[in-house]
C-alpha cells in the first residue's frame, strides 16, 4: 500500500518515500510506521520543530532579514524532507520575502511576520498528524 493512501493529502504527501517504505516493509509486510527509517526522520523533524520555528520568530521579531533566509530555508528544507509540501510552501514564501527586504520600514516586514504565524499553526497541525500517523508519543 502507497504511503500516499495512508497520510492526509492536505498535510503530508510522502510519495517520495514509497520505495524505502515497501523495500524495509516487504520481509514482514509492515506498514508506514514500522519503517525505522521513516521513524527515525520523522522523529528528528519533531525533535527539531520548536527550535527551528524558535529560531525563525526570533529572527523576525529582532528584524535580521538575513537570519529570517536562513532559518527559513532551513524549515522549508526539512519540511520538504517529510513531503510536507505546504509548511514547505509557506516556509518558501518567507524566504522570498525576506531576500527581497532592504528597507527597515518595508511592508515585506509585516508580511513576514504574518506568514510565520501561518507556518505556526501548519507545524503544529503537522505534529499533531505525524504522531497519529506513524504513532510517535
Amino acid at each position: 500500500m502507497s504511503a500516499r493512501v495512508l497520510l492526509s493529502k492536505n498535510r503530508l504527501e510522502l510519495a517520495h518515500l514509497d520505495d524505502i517504505i515497501r523495500i524495509e516493509a516487504e520481509p514482514r509486510q509492515g506498514g508506514l510506521g514500522e519503517s525505522a527509517f521513516v521513524r527515525s526522520l520523522f522523529q528528528t523533524f519533531l525533535a527539531h520543530r520548536e527550535r527551528r520555528l524558535g529560531n525563525l520568530l526570533k529572527a523576525v521579531r529582532s528584524g535580521d532579514m538575513r537570519d529570517v533566509r536562513s532559518h527559513s530555508h532551513e524549515l522549508k528544507s526539512a519540511c520538504l524532507a517529510i513531503g510536507c509540501e505546504r509548511a514547505a510552501a509557506i516556509s518558501g514564501k518567507i524566504e522570498a520575502l525576506a531576500r527581497g527586504d532592504r528597507s527597515v520600514k518595508s511592508r515585506r516586514r509585516y508580511l513576514v511576520a504574518a506568514w510565520c504565524e501561518r507556518l505556526e499553526k501548519e507545524l503544529v497541525e503537522l505534529d499533531a498528524e505525524v504522531r497519529r500517523t506513524i504513532k510517535i508519543p
